[in-house]
C-alpha cells in the first residue's frame, strides 16, 4: 500500500527539480487517496528514520550501499516535497466537491486533515450544483443542494467557494478556459 503514491512524489519531485516548468497542476484521485497521498511524506519520513537507525546499528553485518542511498535519496525529495507543499506561497489544493451530505462528509475530512497537515485550501469549488429552473424537478434538486451549500458555508466560511455546473471533465484548452472563468470569474456564493 503506497508503493503508486510514493513513485508519483519522486516522479513530481523530479520534474520539480528539474525546473523545466513554472506550474504543477496534480488532478488527486478521490478524496481517500488523496489523504493517503498528502499523508504520505510525513510516513514515508517515518519509516527512513527507523530504516537508518536500523542500518547504523547493524552496519558492520549489513553493507547495502545502493539501498542506503536510495533512501537518502528518497528522503531529501520527501522534505523538498513537504516543504513546497507547507508553503502556501507555493502550493495549493483546491477541494472539488458536490452538493450531497456523503460529498460533505467527505470534503469536511478532507479539509480537516488538511489542516492538520498545513496544505492550504483557499477554494472550494462545488460542481454540479443544478441550475436555477422553472422545472419543478429541478428545483426540488437545486432546494436539497441549497441545504447542502448553507452547510459548506457554516463549515467552510474561511475559503473562497465557487458554484458551478460542469456535467463532463474538461478536455482540452477552451473548456479549461471556461471552467477557470468560472472559477475565478465568480463572486463567492
Amino acid at each position: 500500500p503506497g508503493l503508486d503514491e510514493v513513485l508519483a512524489l519522486t516522479r513530481i519531485v523530479k520534474l520539480m527539480e528539474g525546473g523545466g516548468y513554472d506550474l504543477f497542476v496534480l488532478d488527486t484521485a478521490p478524496t481517500g487517496h488523496l489523504l493517503r497521498f498528502l499523508e504520505m511524506p510525513e510516513l514515508i519520513e517515518q519509516w527512513l528514520k527507523a530504516f537508518f537507525s536500523l542500518f547504523l546499528k547493524y552496519r558492520e553485518v549489513f553493507w547495502l550501499p545502493g539501498i542506503s542511498q536510495m533512501m537518502v535519496d528518497l528522503s531529501r525529495q520527501l522534505k523538498y516535497f513537504r516543504r513546497v507543499l507547507l508553503d502556501a506561497r507555493q502550493a495549493m489544493l483546491v477541494a472539488i466537491t458536490i452538493p450531497t451530505e456523503m460529498a460533505y462528509a467527505e470534503t469536511r475530512d478532507l479539509l480537516t486533515a488538511c489542516k492538520r497537515l498545513g496544505v492550504a485550501v483557499p477554494i472550494l469549488l462545488v460542481n454540479q450544483v443544478t441550475p436555477q429552473s422553472s422545472c419543478p424537478i429541478c428545483a426540488m434538486l437545486r432546494r436539497t443542494e441549497e441545504l447542502v451549500l448553507g452547510r459548506y458555508d457554516e463549515a467552510f466560511a474561511d475559503k473562497h467557494r465557487v458554484v458551478v455546473y460542469c456535467r463532463e471533465e474538461p478536455h482540452g484548452i477552451d473548456s479549461l478556459r471556461a471552467l477557470g472563468q468560472a472559477i475565478y470569474a465568480a463572486q463567492p456564493a
